[in-house]
């Protein structure tokens, strides 16, 4: 189990930045009559801090102050940015309310579903613009909200993407058709874990791809070890798994007491896009394919994102922990760019922006349920340390490894 006791204070704090022109302005001659200083415009920024998704709410924070800091370092009106701790349902809706009561003009965030559908609720009521920037429960967008926009891809996309590894890499690699495989989902029950459970189940169905073992558990659970027996007796060969950070350790940890694997596993959700998971896991967490949206290219590989890794180094003193802080960064650069031209929801919907536009691959295009048509995830896989693309069209794509491999790490015979 991953300890987040140790959360650094600095989650809690405000940061502000005034406009260059009004720091460095003269003082005005007695006669002159003095300008009164415009009020900031506000943005809260609403993620986990404590709690299973508390690194993973993190790493999406690091991304919007990175954003905040180069446009605030700009010039402009003046901003400021708040976090509000948001860890569940409860200090979700509260957290709303008080950047409400603080005069917040827009509210980003969420990293998780189960928070976002409560956050985004409460800041329809209220009248607050919402820029979802990752959590991807189809149903976030499906409500027909006038103040919720949404950057990342949802559920639906991550499904699709899962369909495709199937399809074009893995049954073809191991020399099967799609529906002659054993196909076991695991997930857990929390929204997003839970969407894209349904969204596979649905499309596995429509592709005659046989999923002969579906297995839903609750957070919080002590062990996998069940499920894995089950896995086994099943003779899977591809797991799919969403879970978060705890589930994705629970699993690695049942396989390894049970000395069995499948012969590939595929996880999304934010327990396997981040290194601190992998570095808890070890060796056997590589080869593990990951759909989740773009990475920062790896050192060495030139990219839009290797600018954004490196101010993040200089920023935090080390490396990003996943793509989360990229997704984040991105869709933050947008809406603050939005906001300090005026109506931030308008801003937005005009802009038309091809896909590659921005620095992790995504473009810009909203439907008329404020979903960014334009996003996208990206089939990855953790080899040597590293989550690098697997699949055509990414900085720095490599060639994949079908067969996850025994349980030390070693390269499969």
């Amino acid at each position: 189990m991953i300890d987040y006791s140790t959360r650094r204070r600095f989650l809690r704090r405000s940061v502000e930045c005034m406009a260059v022109a009004a720091a460095s302005a003269p003082m005005a001659a007695s006669a002159a009559p003095r300008e009164e200083t415009p009020k900031p415009i506000i943005i809260g920024a609403l993620f986990p801090t404590v709690g299973a998704l508390a690194i993973a709410g993190d790493e999406s924070w690091r991304g919007v102050e990175m954003a905040y800091d180069i446009i605030c370092g700009r010039g402009g009106p003046t901003v400021r940015l708040i976090q509000a701790e948001a860890s569940d349902v409860k200090s979700a809706t509260t957290a709303v309310s008080k950047l409400r009561s603080q005069g917040a003009a827009v509210i980003l965030g969420t990293m998780s579903s189960t928070i976002s559908f409560a956050a985004t609720e409460s800041a329809e009521l209220a009248g607050i613009p919402y820029i979802e920037l990752d959590a991807p429960a189809d149903g976030i967008t499906q409500r027909k909200f006038r103040t919720l926009l949404r950057i990342g891809p949802t559920s639906t996309d991550s499904a699709a993407a899962a369909r495709d590894a199937v399809v074009k890499l893995l049954a073809p690699a191991w020399r099967l058709e799609p529906a002659r495989l054993r196909v076991g989902v695991v997930f857990d029950v929390g929204a997003s874990s839970g969407a894209f459970a349904a969204a596979v189940l649905d499309l596995f169905k429509a592709s005659q791809i046989p999923v002969v073992l579906s297995i839903a558990y609750a957070q919080g659970r002590a062990d996998l070890d069940e499920p894995v027996q089950r896995m086994r007796r099943a003779s899977l060969d591809l797991v799919i798994h969403a879970g978060e950070p705890d589930g994705t350790i629970l699993l690695s940890q049942a396989m390894a007491l049970n000395r069995w694997r499948p012969r590939m596993l595929v996880g999304t959700g934010a327990g396997y896009t981040l290194t601190t998971v992998a570095a808890i896991i070890g060796r056997d967490f590589d080869r593990t394919m990951v759909i989740a949206p773009p990475n920062f290219a790896r050192p060495g590989i030139k990219s839009a994102s290797t600018t954004i890794a490196d101010a993040y180094r200089a920023r935090f003193a080390a490396s990003p922990r996943g793509p989360a802080s990229l997704t984040a960064y991105v869709g933050a650069f947008l809406a603050i760019n939005a906001i300090r031209s005026g109506d931030v929801l308008a801003g937005l919907r005009k802009q038309t922006l091809p896909f590659g536009a921005l620095a992790n691959g995504f473009g810009v295009l909203f439907d008329s349920n404020g979903q960014n048509e334009r996003s996208f995830v990206a089939l990855q896989q953790w080899q040597g340390g590293m989550l690098v693309p697997i699949e055509p069209n990414q900085p720095g794509t490599v060639s994949p490894i079908f067969d996850y491999g025994p349980m030390d790490g070693t390269q499969p015979a």
